[in-house]
């Protein structure tokens, strides 16, 4: 696990120790792509969310969300099937979207959200107004572009970089439980 989750924080998998030993870089690989397949990132995460709310003194399971949406560019070896283009940003590559557990309950009666509930701009304020909540979603990408190996798509497939991200998540929830700084690639 610590051989992967150094790979998708640095997206350097040559200056790992276990690539030094072709035995421990193939099981490193194997693994991850056993694990994915699996779907034990999805459950890991899902655990670690669970555990981070009930630690921060909330329910397990979040009552409000956030959806946003990200465009990322991808690397040459992802073909051009799967990506795409995205007019408002002029960058060609792969939108994607994330839901972001707001850690705040939205209510205090059971059932009363069961629509989605749009923000809106209250039209006598003047100036730029942030939704409330939104930054939550905004940092969220944010603490994803800190791991290299998602700061640009490399992975030709896309559940495998949905495996990245969760990979990610794993890193900062664990983090966050455990109250450890987070290394990063850029050296700060």
């Amino acid at each position: 696990m610590n051989a992967i989750l150094y790979v998708d924080r640095t997206s350097h998998p040559r200056a790992l120790p276990a690539a030094r030993i072709p035995a421990l870089a193939k099981a490193s690989t194997h693994s991850f792509a056993h694990w994915q397949h699996d779907g034990i990132f999805t459950q890991l995460t899902s655990l670690l969310r669970r555990s981070a709310r009930i630690a921060e003194g909330h329910t397990p399971d979040p009552s409000a969300c956030v959806i946003d949406a990200q465009t990322i560019k991808t690397s040459a070896n992802v073909p051009a099937t799967g990506q795409g283009y995205d007019p408002g940003k002029k960058i060609a590559g792969r939108k994607r979207s994330i839901v972001i557990d707001t850690l705040a309950p939205a209510t205090r009666r059971p059932g009363h959200y069961r629509r989605p509930v749009r923000c809106r701009r209250d039209p006598a304020s003047k100036g730029f107004i942030v939704p409330p909540r939104r930054w939550a979603a905004e940092r969220t990408l944010g603490w994803l572009m800190l791991h290299r190996r998602l700061a640009r798509d490399y992975e030709a497939r896309p559940d495998r970089s949905e495996a990245m991200i969760h990979i990610a998540m794993i890193d900062v929830i664990s983090r966050r439980l455990t109250g450890e700084a987070t290394p990063t690639w850029r050296g700060t």
